[in-house]
């Protein structure tokens, strides 16, 4: 019975085997192919534009079709693809109701061409898409909910994925700064650096305001809405990305009308400790200077003294002050009468006269935490809490556990991650995406070479922006400007003062806006040293889109007929090299005729002046009176005294 048996078993592990190595490849080739995003990275085969740094094109394959539609295009891959996914990893409409196909196929189909952004829409999907993706060790991907806590739970799992959050159905009053910071540190809170908005509020103004505070946008065109003013609107709004239903239509009305090298998006000048070519490093003097000079932010660096107070040096030793002392080991009672060397009545400043001085005015700090005592954090968050600043503030820093501090204490305010170490020294973009989703933090790299226009649009594409520094040679100095750095720091900010921040049209003369009629388009200029003056000559003006209702010719727009035709405006600065802007779109209503555009036309303010002129002309006459009271009283009294 034994032997029976055991040749029974023996027999029964023999077919086992053999099914085994019979079936085995083709099981391991089918999980091989479904991972081969697996510890990988994407490059993305989107074809360039010629925006500076870029424009990431996104679509959303809510259906079989739309994934075929995708698989079919051999000439235009976009870079991100949307997909909703739910707790079976199965892909699905937007709804969640139908699913067509899973996470393999988008792997297979996207072909290590594309990044996925996966949408999640409630915890347990959340749960089990974090689980794969990191037992997978899925690493070049997105995750995006309208729900923050969703992106923060599967961030908080699997920390190299990049979190997005949706705001395309959320009603947000644009016009109100307040709206827009609570966007902010809400995305930063709960751990995703990337924001989707709606078409309807993407303009230009608020995407500046979002990428300026360290956000990278998303804008999603309208299900409606396929137009070239659409494309070239979403686009000059300074977005980082556009999602579409058509992004090869998108890619290609970009390259029609945006076909010279272009900022679509300013850069920000870092003014590195201040302006250190001018007045002395991380002082207050030194600070209102940069500003004065061009700086969209200033740099400064912190540590606190023994009493808590919050100062700024380059080091914890006062090396530049009359006394080399040590701040940490001080008070500040005992530092704060100190000359800087050389300049007289220049004493260490604090972090909370910094806030006094710059409080409202068009400029972000970049605050440097130098020190190692994590009592710096909360003490910073007080004066945040203080004086209301966190609209104006951006924390930078070498030391990792200040990072964690920062997360922990001031989520809200954006980081940034210092480090000296060289692109092609780490290898690594797998090392860096670690890094920066570790801290959900920007990056910011001692400036090397490797850090150019490739590299921008490698990390700008996953969400990742990059603010290099310190870079004093002028030529390089505008090279990685013009390789697409959203700041780049320096010590010599005043070199881009007189640097065009943006251009933007001029009021337009509505009265003339009818059939017949014509108009003369103009343009201004606004500099990083924040002044606005007229610009007058070499601005070339577009009409958007297949309009019968309009034609240009130099900068007359004529009129056809009635109805609405938009235009937008695009200049070259030749200083230091040429560099070409373009203004936001600006859509024109052509009236019936002329008496309905003169009824359209901006009211004439009243003249306000009216009464002050009737109060002048009545002094003026009181003045004259007595004048001539006193001459006759003079002239009286002289031919009394001649009698």
């Amino acid at each position: 019975m034994k032997k029976v048996s055991f040749k029974l078993l023996l027999l029964i592990l023999t077919i086992i085997m053999s099914v085994t190595m019979l079936f085995t490849p083709a099981v391991f080739a089918e999980e091989q192919e479904g991972n081969i995003y697996a510890d990988s990275l994407v490059e993305f085969a989107q074809p360039k534009t010629k925006i500076v740094g870029d424009i990431m094109l996104s679509t959303v394959a809510d259906s079989q079709k739309a994934l075929e539609d995708i698989k079919a295009d051999k000439d235009f891959m976009p870079a991100n693809v949307i997909v909703y996914v739910n707790k079976e990893l199965k892909l699905t409409d937007k709804k969640g109701e139908e699913e067509f196909s899973d996470i393999n196929e988008l792997f297979n189909i996207l072909d290590l061409k594309a990044t996925p952004t996966f949408y999640i829409q409630n915890e347990e999907t959340g749960e089990a898409l974090g689980n794969y993706l990191k037992d997978n060790n899925i690493i070049d991907a997105n995750v995006i909910s309208s729900s923050p806590e969703l992106v923060l739970k599967i961030r908080e799992k699997h920390k190299v994925l990049r979190g997005a959050i949706d705001y395309t159905q959320t009603e947000i009053d644009t016009s109100k700064k307040e709206n827009l910071l609570a966007v902010r540190e809400e995305a930063n809170k709960n751990k995703a650096r990337i924001v989707m908005l709606s078409e309807k509020i993407a303009n230009r103004e608020t995407v500046t305001y979002f990428t300026d505070r360290q956000m990278t946008v998303w804008v999603m065109g309208s299900a409606e809405s396929t137009s070239e003013v659409s494309a070239v609107s979403m686009a000059l709004s300074g977005a980082h990305g556009i999602v579409s239903s058509d992004p090869k239509n998108v890619y290609n009305t970009i390259m029609k009308y945006i076909n010279k090298k272009t900022f679509i998006r300013s850069y920000q000048t870092i003014g590195h400790m201040g302006v250190p070519s001018l007045k002395p490093e991380n002082t207050l003097e030194g600070a209102i200077e940069a500003y004065k000079n061009g700086a969209d932010m200033v740099e400064m660096d912190i540590y606190m003294t023994k009493d808590g107070v919050i100062v700024l040096n380059h080091d914890n030793e006062l090396l530049k002050y009359d006394e080399n002392i040590k701040i940490e080991s001080s008070n500040y009672d005992d530092i704060k009468s100190l000359n800087f060397k050389g300049h007289e009545g220049i004493h260490i400043p604090t972090l909370e006269q910094y806030f006094k001085e710059f409080k409202g005015k068009d400029v972000i700090l970049v605050i440097e935490i130098k020190s190692g005592n994590s009592a710096i954090v909360p003490a910073l968050k007080a004066l945040l809490d203080k004086y209301d600043f966190y609209d104006q503030s951006y924390v930078i820093t070498f030391n990792g556990s200040q990072l964690i501090n920062m997360m922990k204490h001031i989520p809200e305010v954006p980081t940034g991650y210092l480090t000296a170490a060289k692109y092609s020294e780490s290898g690594a973009l797998k090392e860096l995406l670690t890094n920066v989703g570790n801290f959900n933090a920007s990056y910011n790299p001692r400036y090397s070479t490797e850090y150019d226009a490739e590299y921008i649009r490698d990390t700008m594409f996953r969400g990742v922006t990059t603010r290099p520094w310190t870079i004093d040679d002028k030529p390089t100095f505008f090279s990685a400007i013009k390789d697409g750095h959203a700041a780049v720091t320096t010590n010599y900010c005043q070199w881009t003062a007189d640097m065009i921040e943006e251009i933007f049209f001029n009021d337009i003369d509505v009265s003339k806006c009818y059939p017949g009629s014509e108009i003369q388009l103009s343009i201004s200029q606004k500099t990083h040293k924040r002044e606005i003056s007229k610009v007058n000559e070499h601005v070339v003006y577009k009409i958007i889109g297949d309009s019968d209702v309009a034609k240009i010719k130099g900068s007359t727009l004529t009129f056809n007929k009635a109805g609405s035709v938009t235009v937008v405006a695009e200049y070259s600065q030749i200083v230091d090299g040429v560099s070409t802007f373009m203004s936001k779109p600006l859509e024109i209503t052509v009236y019936e005729n002329a008496e309905e555009a003169g009824k359209n036309a901006p009211a004439v303010p009243k003249d306000n002046n009216s009464g002050l002129m009737f109060i002048i002309l009545l002094a003026v006459g009181i003045i004259v009176a007595a004048a001539v009271i006193v001459t006759v009283i003079i002239i009286k009294k002289k031919k009394m005294e001649a009698k």
